[in-house]
């Protein structure tokens, strides 16, 4: 993969995408793995971000009911926990989903091979 890489940096006249002698299908097939590829790194940002912002959400809170009420470390520690379990809970949502979307993807794979 990576001396594929490098060759076509190094040779940008041999691009294979534009040479007429490759067929459309090909071409759709790499358009295809291109944008599947893009939206499982859009897809692991978002989950990434997910749990930062829902551990500093957590803390935040708890932080400024500590303020309002007057008992500094215990509330910013018991949200600060409460935003660890929502992050995991978006991980456990986001494990799922990927399983049943993996799952289907199989399931029809054997519906056309009899």
């Amino acid at each position: 993969m990576t001396v594929r890489i490098l060759f076509f940096l190094a040779h940008p006249e041999d691009n294979f995408i534009d040479k007429p002698c490759v067929s459309l299908l090909t071409k759709l097939s790499l358009v295809k793995n291109l944008t599947t590829t893009w939206k499982l790194v859009g897809d692991g940002l978002q989950l990434g971000a997910s749990i930062a912002f829902a551990i500093l959400i957590g803390a935040a809170l708890g932080y400024w009911l500590d303020g309002k009420f007057g008992t500094f470390p215990y509330l910013s520690i018991i949200f600060f926990f409460f935003g660890i379990a929502a992050a995991g809970r978006n991980v456990w949502i986001e494990v799922r989903k990927q399983l049943c979307k993996e799952h289907s993807g199989r399931t029809n794979e054997l519906s056309k091979n009899p």
